[in-house]
């Protein structure tokens, strides 16, 4: 996929998942990236989405966290993906989602927790599960 294509997904996602729900900034994608925006809830929590060709991202600053889903080049794939990403963004910028603390062996370490209508996210800053 070309970066206009892959910018224009993320900006078609972005209209159509986030809306008027947030603050959107367009920002100069980090390298290996296609498009990367920046969104701030009236929570003031801000999130991240970046697509690329096979690897679309959602970032999450408090607590840092992030969570990817791998792609085929196909769009509608790509699509569906970001899809899925902003949704879980929307319900963490509007105060929707909760911390938890996960025990490991070297202590506890903070683990997001989103409901969504795709279902349960738990995003921690080294492991993450999400709904298919």
């Amino acid at each position: 996929m070309s970066l206009e294509r892959d910018r224009g997904l993320l900006e078609q996602v972005v209209n159509d998942a986030v809306g008027g729900a947030a603050q959107v900034k367009w920002e100069t994608p980090e390298r290996s990236w296609s498009a990367q925006v920046r969104l701030r809830g009236a929570t003031g929590l801000v999130s991240h989405l970046l697509t690329s060709p096979e690897w679309q991202e959602a970032r999450f600053e408090e607590p840092r966290c992030s969570v990817f889903i791998t792609t085929t080049t196909d769009e509608d794939d790509v699509r569906d993906s970001l899809a899925k990403l902003a949704r879980a963004a929307v319900e963490y910028l509007a105060g929707g989602g909760r911390v938890e603390k996960s025990r490991g062996l070297f202590g506890t370490r903070p683990v997001l927790v989103l409901r969504t209508d795709d279902g349960e996210w738990r995003i921690g800053n080294q492991s993450a599960r999400h709904p298919v």
